[in-house]
């Protein structure tokens, strides 16, 4: 037996090098009230402390591993992990915290952040219908890992999405010029909709071969956030994931923001206009069009008759005309 052992570990291939390449998390958490209150299964408090466990996971599974935060609300989007000044002293201390004083440093330094910046930006933040900054929140995701991939070249990034509002909130415009910057450097958008289901953020994980979620039960986020959105970008290809087999590509209409099945594009800045313009401009980049050809697309559709062709004409057989019954007549 102890040679049959020994035959085996002698015969056994060394294993390869681990690889340990540094990995950052960056998470948009959207915090528009209205779209909180409109999901009544959870708040956003439960939701922020599902994030917080997937957060100190993340920083768990490598002491290598980054992560940022930030919050995405109706007037801005702002940092709530890391920040531009070092708060870390001033909460605590001599003031109470949020979080367990046995808790692991770095994961206490993180969550007494995230939560203390949380807080204050809901304090600050109004309770407007306009549209979300979300677009502006990827940005900054996007810029903030350049940042972090210059200092450290092989750093690998991820940005998950914490997302409540549907397409009607979110600007075609900007977030497609995400969706490019992304591909361009390799970082996947990962979204977790937590609301009604959007076709632009569907467009984004796709094309940057992220994960979209619909999470029917908020519930059990921690499960959908350590499992599903919690697999790195190296091991995706090995794993089953959830895939989107129905992802809505139409474009939209940059006036009134509908999806658009059949349109008009501008030839100069290739904007997408759902109806023809009323004036004779392209109202995103101010190029006039031809009137000829504006007059021509308010038209309606013409059906024309189809002409006989002269030859055609000349076989037709004529055809004899009825015969009418004779009169019978008594001599």
């Amino acid at each position: 037996m102890d040679a049959i052992a020994e035959s085996v570990f002698d015969n056994t291939m060394p294993h390869a090098a681990v690889d340990d390449t540094p990995s950052h998390l960056s998470v948009i958490l959207e915090t528009s009230a209205a779209g909180w209150l409109a999901i009544p299964q959870t708040t956003l408090k439960q939701v922020s402390e599902a994030l917080l466990v997937a957060l100190n996971a993340h920083l768990a599974s490598n002491t290598s591993n980054q992560v940022s935060v930030l919050a995405s609300g109706v007037q801005r989007s702002e940092f709530l992990f890391p920040t531009p000044e070092d708060t870390h002293a001033k909460h605590h201390n001599g003031t109470s915290t949020l979080v367990s004083s046995k808790l692991y440093s770095l994961f206490r330094h993180v969550d007494e952040e995230v939560l203390h910046r949380l807080d204050a930006h809901i304090q600050t933040e109004g309770n407007g219908c306009d549209k979300g900054t979300l677009a502006g929140g990827t940005s900054m995701a996007l810029a903030y890992i350049r940042r972090c991939q210059a200092e450290t070249a092989a750093l690998k990034a991820r940005i998950l999405i914490i997302s409540i509002t549907d397409d009607s909130a979110i600007p075609y415009i900007p977030v497609m010029n995400c969706i490019f910057a992304a591909q361009k450097m390799k970082t996947s958008i990962d979204v977790c909709q937590l609301g009604p289901a959007s076709s632009f953020l569907q467009q984004a994980a796709d094309a940057t071969g992220g994960v979209y979620m619909d999470v029917k039960h908020p519930q059990g986020l921690i499960q959908y956030l350590t499992t599903a959105f919690f697999v790195d970008t190296s091991l995706r290809p090995f794993m089953v994931l959830p895939s989107q087999n129905n992802v809505d590509f139409r474009a939209s209409c940059f006036v009134t923001g509908g999806v658009v099945e059949r349109g008009y594009v501008c030839g100069v800045c290739l904007c997408i206009l759902k109806d023809v313009p009323q004036r004779n401009f392209c109202p995103v980049c101010g190029s006039r069009f031809d009137d000829l050809v504006i007059s021509k697309l308010r038209r309606g559709p013409v059906v024309t008759r189809k002409k006989k062709r002269k030859t055609d004409a000349l076989q037709t057989p004529l055809t004899p005309a009825a015969e009418q019954p004779e009169a019978v007549t008594d001599d």
